[in-house]
């Protein structure tokens, strides 16, 4: 019996990453165009021709606050701000594939659902 591993990419709908916090400093980093539309169907078309089997996307209402005691340096770096809603990002990732699974988080701790 062949047993088959599921892969899937995980992605945050909030500036930067919390995975690579220094991303930014590399030429080739696009994290800075996630609040367009191409970004997000580029990641789908390029999971997708990896054999991904789904995208995760992690919707993000908080902030850092440790440094400082406060927001204050994430908010002026805008290090991990939230400003995407994950649902409709999902809608034109899945326009663009045809064997992608799609799961967002959606939080009702800080929006009501």
């Amino acid at each position: 019996m062949t047993k088959e591993i599921q892969l899937c990419l995980l992605e945050t709908a909030c500036t930067g990453s919390y995975m690579a916090s220094g991303q930014w400093r590399s030429p080739e980093d696009n994290g800075k165009t996630k609040d367009r539309l191409k970004y997000w169907t580029d990641l789908a078309r390029l999971a997708e021709k990896g054999k991904l089997s789904a995208i995760f996307i992690a919707d993000w209402y908080v902030g850092f606050d440790v440094y400082g005691g406060s927001l204050d340096a994430c908010l002026k770096s805008g290090h991990q701000v939230a400003h995407l809603d994950p649902v409709p990002i999902i809608s034109a990732m899945a326009a663009v594939t045809t064997s992608l699974a799609f799961a967002p988080t959606v939080s009702t701790t800080y929006v009501k659902p």
